[in-house]
């Protein structure tokens, strides 16, 4: 669940999914976060808003007023509209679901830090550039611009470890 990622560290958020995992009996449905209170979603790490959002979303998908699979067949951008209509789920969070759930080729979180800070690394400026000139930068990238994200956060980890060197018989 993208809420739970918002604002944290990647690691942390995979700690807090497999909580609510535990906390659910499995993986979470609408049906099984609703069957939490907000004081049961926040301990398992999660803040006040963080647990009303979760729950928000879950009411959203369960009432019917977010249809997740017509999702699929619209475009990008009523999807986001869609998604940003649930309190608590901001552009970013629609982002990710569009990239991640529904592997949409053409976004571009340009409100990600992460995002933002490789871009500056990538043009070499003196500042993290902000969400519109990331976006302006990302009109380079249409229509893969997913992609784009996907190696500007790459770029963030640095070279992927050498294999440790081999001793070699004579």
């Amino acid at each position: 669940m993208h809420i739970l990622a918002q604002q944290i560290a990647t690691r942390v958020a995979l700690v807090l999914y497999d909580r609510l995992v535990t906390a659910t009996g499995g993986t979470p449905t609408p049906e099984t976060v609703l069957r939490l209170d907000v004081d049961q979603l926040k301990a398992i790490g999660t803040s006040h808003s963080k647990a009303t959002y979760v729950r928000s979303l879950a009411e959203a998908v369960s009432s019917g007023q977010l249809d997740i699979e017509q999702l699929d067949g619209v475009s990008d951008e009523e999807a986001e509209e869609s998604l940003t209509r649930v309190k608590g789920v901001g552009p970013w969070s629609a982002e990710m679901f569009l990239i991640h759930q529904l592997g949409r080729s053409d976004i571009l979180p340009a409100g990600d830090l992460g995002i933002r800070a490789a871009v500056r690394n990538l043009d070499s400026l003196p500042e993290v550039p902000s969400i519109d000139d990331v976006r302006a930068r990302g009109e380079a990238w249409k229509p893969y611009r997913t992609y784009a994200a996907a190696l500007l956060w790459r770029s963030l980890s640095g070279p992927a470890d050498a294999a440790p060197d081999q001793t070699r018989e004579a």
